[in-house]
């Protein structure tokens, strides 16, 4: 029943693809930083640190942003989830391609302030789209479809097609591009709950 609602299903769809996209990424992103650059775990590990608190500070700096974007209605929120995506993509995708280990760096940083930039909004829409009888359900399938079809998959299907690719540095590169890549399908799902 709840699944009638094309704004959920838009939602479940975004949800998955994002999770999927940013989960695989993040947690091959250790490994990659040592295979690819050669640094050691405690360089990796001050770098990660940095990124998180500059996670933080996006995430106090989205949630203002998402309080004034209200004033264009539910939409508001949701078209901020479909720009921050793309920034996060777009960052991801730099860390990935750029042989520069400080262009990597400060992508990092960019990209990891609008890493968790969906669940704020996607939480309130549910609230927003689903009825009384079933916004238990509603938020249950959004558990469900973001922890083990987003979050459960996506660390799997990068090392899967890593090992397909040869299991090397540059597998593991390939892998996370295209796993990177399934954000824009996030964006436009996204675009079109916004829509709903």
């Amino acid at each position: 029943q709840t699944m009638r609602y094309p704004g959920l299903a838009a939602l479940y769809l975004a949800t998955a693809f994002y999770m999927l996209s940013v989960t695989g990424v993040g947690v091959w992103t250790i490994p990659y930083l040592s295979r690819s650059f050669g640094l050691d775990i405690a360089t990796i590990g001050l770098i990660m640190g940095v990124g998180a608190i500059f996670g933080v500070i996006g995430q106090i700096g989205i949630g203002f942003l998402f309080d004034w974007a209200n004033r264009f209605g539910p939409k508001g929120p949701l078209m901020v989830v479909v720009a921050g995506t793309i920034i996060h993509a777009i960052g991801i995708l730099i860390v990935l391609f750029s042989t520069n280990i400080t262009v990597v760096v400060v992508a990092l940083f960019f990209s990891g302030a609008t890493t968790s930039i969906q669940a704020g909004p996607t939480n309130a829409a549910i609230s927003r789209i689903a009825p009384a009888a079933t916004m238990g359900t509603a938020f249950a399938l959004y558990a469900v479809i973001s922890n083990v079809v987003g979050a459960g998959l996506g660390p799997l299907v990068v090392g899967a097609l890593s090992d397909v690719l040869g299991g090397g540095a540059e597998s593991l590169r390939t892998a996370m591009i295209a796993i990177a890549l399934v954000q824009l399908v996030a964006v436009f799902a996204y675009f079109r709950a916004a829509n709903h």
